[in-house]
């Protein structure tokens, strides 16, 4: 999931589905409940954050996540 996918407000606005091969390495686990934030410099000074819930699997995939 990319930091795209999240609004301003913190809501998960897509759900990009991939083989699970693509995001096995490289990628960072998240599940329902986590709290995902980029460790990029500009979602950092902008707070961009959100809160996981209601993923179409049990499990979700991105990169640079905190």
């Amino acid at each position: 999931m990319p930091m795209a996918a999240v609004s301003e407000s913190g809501e998960i606005i897509t759900q990009d589905e991939r083989p699970f091969g693509e995001v096995s390495k490289g990628y960072t686990y998240f599940a329902e409940g986590d709290v995902l934030m980029a460790k990029i410099t500009p979602c950092m000074e902008n707070g961009k954050a959100t809160f996981v819930q209601k993923l179409k699997h049990p499990a979700g995939f991105g990169s640079n996540l905190q």
